[in-house]
């Protein structure tokens, strides 16, 4: 079984393809455009400046299913953190630059609880 998925000439992993469509099996899956700049963003963290202008100009297909693949990155990245701490930190500052370019925001932003609610309790 093949590790690498080859797409338009260049080589993928097939791990995060499968983890960025959601599925297990995908020998016959086609992957369209959008995810594979995805894959190359997520496997070379570097290379996401030079391809921040694709993305956003990219035409996407699905947008929540697209948007579910950058969390399942996310979700990924914070299980396997202890195992590789600085390759699962740039996966997932990818994932999270890119659903903020294409979304605005952040489906998983950690929020902190304000302190201006009113809720106070007050002592006497």
């Amino acid at each position: 079984m093949p590790h690498h998925i080859n797409l338009n000439g260049k080589n993928y992993h097939k791990n995060t393809l499968q983890l960025l469509l959601g599925k297990h099996n995908i020998e016959h899956e086609t992957i369209q455009a959008e995810y594979q700049i995805l894959a190359e963003a997520v496997e070379h963290p570097f290379h996401l400046p030079y391809l921040i202008e694709q993305i956003y100009h990219k035409e996407i297909s699905d947008e929540d299913t697209y948007r579910l693949a950058l969390l399942r990155v996310q979700i990924d990245a914070e299980l396997h953190m202890s195992e590789d701490i600085q390759k699962y930190q740039q996966r997932k500052y990818v994932a999270q630059v890119i659903e903020r370019v294409v979304y605005g925001n952040l489906m998983l932003e950690e929020h902190t609880p304000s302190t201006d609610d009113g809720d106070e309790y007050i002592a006497e």
